[in-house]
């Protein structure tokens, strides 16, 4: 090529925003991204309230059988002991105590008339 016209060998370049577009979204854009966005934040907060679900629950197992094992370890350590004392205790000469109350009537009174 000789220099009759280089101008046809360039590539035009765009220097001039086209009419009606803009870096910036539209009004009419805007509330497709806020709905987009209350979307995206009702998933998150879904997720996140799942997983402290999950997590509390497991958390909660846990403790249980944590609380569930000691309880039965302290029944099997003190059961037989306070089993024993109760026994002593009303036990007098080998025999069972009698844990009723008194008859409140006189020794004196038969019950018949006289």
């Amino acid at each position: 090529m000789s220099g009759k016209d280089d101008s046809r060998d360039e590539l035009p370049v765009l220097t001039e925003r086209a009419e009606g577009m803009s870096d910036t979204p539209s009004a009419a854009d805007a509330p497709d991204a806020d709905d987009r966005l209350a979307a995206l934040q009702a998933a998150i907060s879904a997720d996140a309230l799942a997983l402290a679900e999950r997590l509390l629950h497991s958390a909660f197992t846990e403790m249980e059988a944590t609380l569930f094992e000691q309880v039965s370890n302290r029944l099997r350590q003190e059961l037989p002991e306070l089993v024993d004392r109760v026994l002593r205790e009303h036990l007098v000469d080998g025999r069972l105590q009698r844990s009723v109350a008194p008859d409140p009537r006189p020794a004196t009174d038969t019950g018949k008339p006289t």
